[in-house]
């Protein structure tokens, strides 16, 4: 368990676009130092808020082994049907689940299994222009295959979002590179020039539901007894819940946060809906996580250079012919080619939107049910004044309501302005998504006020 998997964070600006890809530095921009006065002495400028539960296009953020799920059920996932049908994504990795690297190979490993299965090159719909279905596309343009990306929504990159809205250059889905040595995200950055920057999740304050810091060797105790707990056939809830009733409450009410930033968070769900085996499924590349100065959409926009990439084209029914495969979309319209490629997120198979025919086979679609999407949202707040810690890169907030903004990063140093993100994961993501962004912002700015005022 550690800090490297979130997959969502406030990305980087242009002001670092002469940092060199290994660079770890300070910008050469002015970065702002925190005000006295606290939050009352700022004033917020804009903020995006994110609803990834609600996403018609994703049904989440990324994929977890629920219980009774295992790795197994990501191989069912990924497995090819009748030579015509072939899945790749997040979810069906299982060295790299829930990564965009992980996305990025489930594509790259599906276009080999299609190019050694065709003598000759074929026609491919790939359904999705994500990470999974963008790194497909390239590999078997590249080998001379006739390919056609469909993507339902208005834009390319699927749970890798750059929002340019307020200015810089924010993610509202992907937002680091887990471990750059090795990564090929990383190899990626490199050929396309894209600049990278170290982060370093070590550099972490926490306060308390008073807005008191809370003690470091306090915080260092109960973080090592929770990764020296016995993950066995008890959901990881059941696990820590035991561990903490042996506590006092002030110290189980910080082991219950550090469960949720260290676990909750990683995983993109509650505690109490993990396998064991979620904590040590996969596999992680050595080396520091990386943000993307200009936007992690730099790095994947590349590989759909002269491919037919076709967007707001929302397939609902997918469908074998004696000549091939059949791909109906949302008006209607239809498109065949040898073969198709499913890069859709987990949580649209799921949720049944596409209809598949014949039906997809009877391991695979127990394996869809079995496997769990997560959810993990942020709120993306810019001030004209940084009046939180500028020395952390990780403010934690130990709060009155377990799981509810416990999380918020800290991106000044990368963005060259004020702006602090927060996060919600699992079911208090999903609850949070039920507001509007008001009250969303109001919520967000009112345990910042409780640390700060």
């Amino acid at each position: 368990m550690d800090r490297r998997r979130f997959l969502t964070a406030a990305a980087a600006t242009a002001v670092l676009a002469a940092c060199s890809d290994d660079s770890d530095t300070e910008p050469d921009a002015v970065v702002p130092k925190a005000v006295a006065g606290g939050i009352a002495a700022a004033t917020l400028g804009a903020a995006l808020v994110t609803r990834w539960h609600q996403d018609p296009f994703s049904f989440g953020s990324y994929s977890y082994l629920a219980p009774g799920s295992t790795s197994a059920d990501r191989e069912a996932l990924g497995a090819s049907v009748r030579d015509r049908l072939y899945f790749a994504g997040e979810a069906a990795s299982v060295d790299f689940a829930a990564t965009v690297h992980g996305a990025l190979l489930s594509g790259r490993s599906a276009a080999e299994e299609i190019i050694d299965t065709f003598d000759t090159p074929a026609s491919i719909i790939i359904v999705g222009a994500g990470a999974a279905g963008l790194g497909a596309a390239r590999a078997l343009t590249d080998a001379g295959f006739d390919v056609t990306v469909v993507e339902g929504r208005d834009r390319i990159g699927g749970r890798v979002h750059t929002d340019t809205s307020l200015g810089v250059p924010l993610e509202l889905g992907a937002g680091w590179i887990h471990g750059s040595d090795g990564n090929p995200l990383t190899k990626l950055a490199e050929e396309f020039d894209v600049p990278l920057l170290g982060t370093d999740p070590d550099k972490m304050v926490i306060y308390g539901a008073d807005g008191s810091e809370v003690d470091d060797d306090t915080v260092d105790e109960l973080e090592a007894a929770l990764e020296d707990l016995d993950f066995d056939e008890a959901t990881v809830g059941e696990t820590i819940t035991a561990a903490l009733e042996d506590l006092d409450p002030d110290d189980a009410r910080i082991g219950r946060y550090l469960a949720t930033s260290i676990i909750e968070h990683e995983e993109a769900a509650d505690i109490d809906s993990l396998s064991p085996a979620s904590l040590e499924a996969g596999e992680e590349f050595d080396g520091e996580d990386k943000v993307m100065p200009g936007g992690y959409i730099g790095i994947l926009a590349p590989l759909a250079d002269g491919i037919d990439v076709q967007l707001g084209r929302t397939v609902n029914y997918i469908g074998e012919t004696a000549e091939g495969v059949e791909v109906e979309f949302a008006d209607e319209a239809t498109m065949t080619a040898d073969a198709v490629l499913v890069t859709v997120p987990l949580g649209v198979l799921k949720a049944g939107v596409i209809e598949f025919e014949p039906p997809l086979p009877d391991d695979k679609l127990a394996a869809i049910d079995r496997l769990g999407m997560g959810v993990l949202d942020r709120v993306v707040l810019q001030y004209d004044k940084l009046f939180w810690d500028d020395d952390a890169e990780i403010i934690g907030f130990v709060g009155e309501e377990q799981g509810l903004f416990i999380e918020w990063f800290d991106w000044t140093r990368v963005a060259g302005q004020p702006i602090i993100v927060g996060f919600n994961a699992g079911s208090v993501a999903e609850r949070v998504e039920t507001l509007s962004d008001d009250e969303v912002i109001a919520l967000a700015t009112s345990a910042l006020t409780t640390i700060y005022s």
